[in-house]
């Protein structure tokens, strides 16, 4: 029993430590798996955490990203905005010529291609004024760092010019290949004019400017020359014999504008300097280099009897460029001569040939051969005056304080030169083969030794303007500086300089601006102007020194002059007319067939003194404000060229027909006379004859709206005025308002330009059924365009 509760007792205790076993181990295992949820959750934490350590780097890293962006974009946006301030603020001279050049000018390259290229020769040379002389202009490049120097110091760092935008959009219409001289016209009115032009538009502006750089006007450039029509593939047209025909213009004029306000205005316009355009593919800067050399052009190129073989190839190229350079400047040459001018150049786009006539010895020519592109790459800093506009800038400033030679100093200029009569059909065939040639091959300088030293292989000239310091300071700071300079110089040269007699003697003629002694291209300094001021006037004395303006004479002043009547006591210049006849005031001092021999025998003297042009000009005449200056008698001259001599002779008829209307219905008529020399006028236009009338008066639809005249009222004049006229039997067939003047002195209107003019007895004499028709439909014309020439706008 004992053993039985012993057994009892131990498995109960058995069964207790099981249970307390079980229970441990259930406390154990849940200890391990809260141990493990623990863990876990631990786990989870840390992942937590890390993700959100992960988060926060990234929104972090995110947030430094969206500030440098930000930073990045303000930035842009600054940049951008600096870049358009800048492109839309004015720039500075420097900044304007380098964008020139970089924009316009190195974007032009010569058409190399064979088949687009124009055809033919270059310019007829033929009855042109020949140089005898051709010579290097030695002080060129130091009289053109003075007024680019000049130039630098007035305007300095001021902002006065294109803003820069605009140049980029103006190099995509110069963007091209020069094909042909149309090609050339194109890039240098946009490449070259513009910007010459609108840095002296913005001198002209401001006097001071304008005083401390020496010019008087503003500078206008306008075609003239067939080189501005589109070239089809010949240079020079054919006459009906054939052969080629010289071009009798220039391509362009550069001409004085005293108006800055209204360039338009032609009072008191004169021509500064011609330019010749030459297509690059003929005129190549190989010729150029090889042919502008110290030389006799009549003996060794026009009068040379020896032509070289093809196959000497050194000896003919040099030939073919020295025929080649003589005619492209025998031409330009020829239209300064002409004109009387100074200063003119040619160009190729990639070189310019700037020339200069010594009016002292006007057979002879001074080069100076440029090639901008080559001189900027060469000079690096100092390149900005070796740019094609800087370069053309200086040469225009120096040619603005020149003035055009008189008449009488071209015309004994030409009678010590000769004519170009070379045989022209032979050149054009030698050009003809040198074009044939490799195009590229004819640009590239030769490797036979003939090419003259280039801007390349002349480093050692200090090209940088001579600017002052102060110019930074602003444009009065620039013009203080300049003239500071300018007097230092002036009490140098009056230390040692030349004579004062001399230079009175010279400067007269040469109006100051070059020092003719040593050909130097130099701007005219202040003690030059004074001298040349104090000199009497001579014959050299050109047109820019106007007489004094001399009211017109009246119409029954002259009226009475031809047909012996008494003096006008109205007139203005009646005093004049007596002191020829002390003893009888009542009278003409002279008849008026003595009178016209007068007016002849005077222009036969001088088309300088007494002759003013007025700068109004029709399809055939140009007018002149003419003064007999022996007796003051006042008038109007209208000349011609020897085209259109019938055409005024013409009119001369109808004015004596219509003698019983002169003084109060058109102007009258004073004779025509055939002048001795011919009067070189604008660009080579040469006149040779001339009308003389009363002075007409102002163009109606000018005076119309000043005055406030009744538009019916003018119509009671203009058509009985026309019907007399039929009656006398002229009927004028141009009625119209620019032929209509308005004249003060009688206050009524007046009709002029009767070179169309016809009479009705010439229409009738000739046999046809129609013709009294036409006479009629003729004369109904005349009547209508009356009705409604004084009503149009």
């Amino acid at each position: 029993m004992d053993q039985q509760d012993e057994v009892e007792r131990l498995r109960s205790r058995i069964r207790d430590f099981e249970r307390r076993q079980r229970e441990f181990d259930d406390n154990i295992e849940r200890e391990r798996k809260r141990a493990n949820k623990d863990h876990e959750q631990r786990l989870k934490a840390e992942q937590a955490t890390k993700e959100a350590k992960e988060v926060a780097e990234k929104a972090k890293k995110a947030a430094e990203e969206n500030h440098e962006q930000r930073l990045k974009a303000e930035r842009i946006a600054e940049e951008a905005k600096r870049r358009l301030d800048l492109e839309l603020r004015l720039t500075t001279l420097g900044e304007f010529l380098d964008l020139c050049q970089q924009w316009l000018h190195d974007t032009i390259w010569v058409e190399t291609n064979k088949s687009l290229t124009s055809k033919g020769g270059l310019t007829n040379p033929a009855d042109k004024w020949c140089p005898s002389r051709l010579m290097p202009w030695s002080d060129f490049l130091e009289g053109q760092k003075e007024i680019l120097g000049e130039i630098h110091t007035v305007f300095g760092e001021e902002r006065a010019f294109p803003r820069a935008n605009e140049i980029p959009t103006l190099a995509k219409v110069v963007r091209r290949r020069l094909a042909n001289e149309a090609d050339v016209v194109a890039a240098q009115n946009i490449a070259i004019q513009y910007p010459v032009s609108a840095i002296i538009s913005e001198a002209v502006k401001r006097p001071s400017v304008k005083a401390a750089l020496g010019i008087i006007s503003q500078l206008v450039f306008e075609n003239h020359g067939k080189a501005n029509q589109k070239d089809k593939g010949k240079t020079n047209q054919k006459d009906q014999t054939g052969k080629s025909k010289a071009k009798t213009r220039p391509d362009q004029v550069a001409v004085f504008s005293p108006d800055v306000d209204d360039p338009d205005n032609l009072e008191g316009r004169a021509i500064a300097f011609v330019v010749e355009y030459k297509a690059p593919h003929k005129l190549t800067a190989r010729h150029l280099r090889l042919g502008l050399r110290e030389m006799d052009i009549r003996t060794e190129v026009v009068n040379r009897q020896t032509v070289p073989r093809a196959t000497q190839a050194d000896d003919h190229l040099k030939y073919v460029s020295d025929r080649l350079v003589a005619a492209a400047i025998t031409q330009t040459y020829h239209y300064m001569i002409e004109n009387g001018l100074e200063y003119s150049y040619l160009t190729t786009t990639e070189a310019f040939v700037f020339l200069k006539i010594d009016w002292d010895n006007p057979g002879d020519l001074f080069f100076h051969l440029a090639e901008p592109k080559a001189e900027v790459a060469e000079h690096g800093p100092n390149g900005r005056s070796c740019t094609a506009v800087s370069q053309v800038l200086a040469f225009a400033l120096l040619a603005l304080k020149t003035r055009q030679r008189s008449q009488a100093v071209r015309k004994n200029a030409t009678e010590g030169l000769q004519t170009w009569a070379m045989d022209w059909e032979l050149m054009e065939r030698l050009i003809s083969q040198e074009q044939d040639k490799d195009a590229v091959k004819s640009r590239t300088p030769s490797a036979s030794g003939l090419t003259p030293p280039t801007p390349k292989n002349d480093p050692g000239v200090d090209r940088s303007p001579q600017v002052e310091s102060e110019a930074d300071n602003g444009t009065s700071a620039g013009v203080v500086a300049l003239e500071q300079r300018r007097c230092q110089t002036e009490a140098g040269e009056g230390t040692g300089g030349r004579t004062s007699d001399k230079d009175d003697d010279h400067d007269d003629d040469n109006r100051g601006a070059t020092d003719e002694s040593t050909n130097t291209l130099r701007p005219q300094t202040r003690s030059q102007t004074q001298r040349s001021k104090k000199a009497p006037a001579d014959a050299n004395k050109g047109p820019s020194s106007r007489p004094q303006k001399r009211s017109y004479c009246t119409q029954q002043c002259l009226l009475g002059l031809v047909c012996g009547f008494t003096l006008d006591s109205r007139c203005p210049n009646v005093a004049l007319h007596r002191r020829g006849n002390l003893s009888d005031r009542c009278h003409h001092p002279v008849d008026h067939e003595t009178w016209q021999r007068l007016v002849a025998e005077q222009l036969d003297r001088t088309l300088d003194e007494g002759i003013k042009p007025l700068w109004k000009q029709g399809a055939r005449g140009v007018l002149f404000s003419v003064t007999l200056l022996e007796y003051g008698y006042t008038f109007v001259a209208k000349a011609t060229t020897t085209e259109s001599i019938p055409h005024l002779k013409r009119e001369a008829k109808m004015y004596r027909q219509l003698r019983t209307l002169q003084g109060s219905g058109i102007p009258v008529f004073l004779g025509a006379v055939d002048l001795k020399w011919p009067y070189r006028y604008n660009v080579s236009i040469q006149l040779i004859h001339m009308i003389f009338l009363s002075w007409g008066g102002e163009s109606i639809l000018a005076k119309k709206d000043e005055l406030g005249l009744d538009q019916a009222a003018l119509d009671r004049q203009l058509l009985p005025l026309v019907q007399n006229m039929h009656r006398l039997g002229v009927v004028h067939m141009d009625v119209r308002g620019p032929n209509i003047l308005w004249c003060d002195e009688i206050g009524r209107i007046m009709l002029i330009d009767f070179e169309r003019a016809i009479t009705v007895a010439s229409c009738r004499k000739k046999p046809h059924p129609l013709r009294a028709q036409a006479v009629q439909r003729f004369i109904q014309e005349d009547l209508c365009y009356a009705q409604i020439a004084l009503r149009a706008p």
